[in-house]
């Protein structure tokens, strides 16, 4: 197997793949409660979402099977899927479509989304659920940043300011599970972080946290939602452990070994 990017004509794969994901993911329990019963409505918001990431100069990448894989048909399969952005200095995001095409397109989706929300056409989720769960999770991942860096040297502090990258969707098929998917796609970040010598964050959700403290990440602070006091829909919708207790997710930093300006040894992934 190995990591290609997206292409257009992947959008509808990218896009049933992680819905399939994060079927069972408590964010998608609290902000799509009726997909059971609406599931093309729900598969519909997952490639608006994905438009959307990708239009926006967005970094959308496949896990696809190939001829290394003993269960290879002949036949590419997807098996996950990873999002990634940045703010390093110089890093120019991708114009899909050309400029004219792309700025189209951005508007078209947003058009979209407010016709969407106004006449309430994706009946797999609660408006209200989906509206706080997207408010909680707009945050500046600089400022999560913010404990991380004033534990760095004044002179590494300085170098690095707010560049990262950022990891903002993960996830693998439920068929391809446990086959080190999620470490391969993870593994891509690691690398460009190596490269410009900046660190590697992201929000991790309950399900996730395992596997990013296993791959080297370690918590810096957190996001916690929990249902607004005044709106009783909220309390009553699945939300964590239990109803109305609240989510807590780790920001999480992945620092490479080079950051520092010299080599140190990372601790394997069996005893981080």
């Amino acid at each position: 197997m190995h990591i290609r990017p997206v292409e257009q004509k992947d959008l509808h794969d990218f896009a049933r793949v992680n819905g399939r994901s994060m079927w069972n993911d408590e964010s998608t329990n609290y902000m799509a409660p009726h997909r059971d019963k609406y599931p093309d409505s729900y598969f519909s918001y997952s490639l608006y979402r994905t438009k959307i990431r990708w239009y926006r100069g967005e970094l959308l990448l496949l896990a696809v099977s190939d001829a290394n894989d003993s269960d290879w048909t002949g036949q590419e399969v997807i098996l996950g899927y990873c999002c990634y952005t940045t703010t390093v200095d110089g890093h120019q995001k991708p114009v899909r479509g050309g400029w004219l095409g792309n700025w189209f397109e951005r508007f078209a989706l947003d058009c979209y989304g407010r016709y969407a929300k106004l006449f309430g056409l994706n009946r797999s989720c609660d408006q209200a659920a989906e509206q706080h769960l997207r408010r909680t999770l707009d945050v500046d991942m600089g400022k999560l940043l913010q404990p991380y860096l004033e534990g760095l040297p004044e002179e590494e502090r300085q170098r690095v300011g707010g560049q990262h990258w950022a990891l903002e969707l993960l996830g693998t098929h439920p068929d391809f599970r446990r086959r080190g998917v999620g470490k391969m796609t993870l593994q891509w970040g690691f690398e460009r972080a190596r490269e410009h010598r900046v660190p590697l964050i992201l929000i991790a959700t309950v399900t996730g946290e395992k596997l990013y403290l296993s791959t080297g990440f370690r918590e810096v602070s957190r996001v916690d939602m929990r249902p607004e006091k005044e709106d009783d829909v909220l309390k009553e919708l699945d939300l964590g452990q239990g109803k109305g207790k609240g989510i807590s997710w780790a920001a999480m930093v992945w620092e490479p070994e080079n950051m520092r300006g010299k080599k140190r040894v990372q601790r394997p992934a069996n005893q981080a």
